[in-house]
């Protein structure tokens, strides 16, 4: 047995008092709603933050190990890739557009501006600073890492965990048009279409059928 083994805590080893306030921090994410869902006015079963990140976990961890990556990153930086939003909300592009503006945005798929992304990026690093202030140095380090690397999108891990991103935003879409036909997707589908990931177009794809079946009125709507 070497020292790691020796020194690693055990079940019964009392968990640090910040790690346990971090805890309750996170429980928060559930509070947090989808600004998209809240924009397009879903009323019922209006999905949480914390509810996408679960579900985007599960799928960049089937994904990481199909492609050979690190599943255990992969899926810590799913998890945490909207932390921030647990105080800096579920920000959009045109988050602070005037309203005409965010109401365009809704139906017409624009690309954010450099100064809108500047703008969410800086918001989300202080939000998540304060969120892990209280934790261990190492803890810390380990989930503002993981973050910047989602952000940036440079490396074949933080790729997945955008691409399984807008997948679920998709399929989430679905979902809600099955439930309510008159659902307005609006600037999610072309903003799927015009990706240069052919995974995201695909689903995108079905997306745009299934809204066809919609109209033509061969799709049962879901309970």
């Amino acid at each position: 047995m070497n020292n790691h083994e020796i020194d690693r805590p055990s079940r019964e080893s009392p968990m640090p008092k910040s790690q346990l306030e971090f805890f309750e921090f996170v429980n928060h994410l559930r509070e947090v709603k989808r600004q998209g869902w809240v924009d397009r006015k879903i009323k019922q079963d209006q999905e949480s933050v914390a509810e996408h990140s679960y579900t985007v976990a599960v799928m960049v961890g089937m994904e990481a190990r199909r492609r050979g990556l690190n599943t255990e990153k992969a899926m810590l930086m799913a998890l945490v890739h909207d932390l921030p939003e647990i105080l800096a909300g579920d920000r959009t592009p045109h988050q602070d557009a005037p309203k005409y503006k965010r109401a365009e945005a809704i139906q017409v798929w624009t690309p954010p501006s450099e100064e809108a992304k500047r703008d969410k990026r800086q918001k989300e690093e202080e939000a998540l600073k304060i969120i892990t202030q209280k934790l261990s140095v190492r803890f810390r380090a380990e989930i503002v890492e993981l973050w910047q690397e989602y952000v940036v999108e440079e490396t074949e891990v933080a790729k997945l965990v955008h691409q399984m991103d807008h997948i679920q935003l998709l399929q989430q879409a679905m979902i809600y048009v099955k439930q309510k036909p008159d659902f307005q997707v609006g600037s999610i589908l072309p903003q799927g279409l015009a990706s240069d990931d052919p995974q995201v177009r695909r689903v995108a794809k079905e997306l745009e059928k299934l809204l066809g079946l919609v109209r033509d009125n061969e799709v049962p709507q879901e309970a």
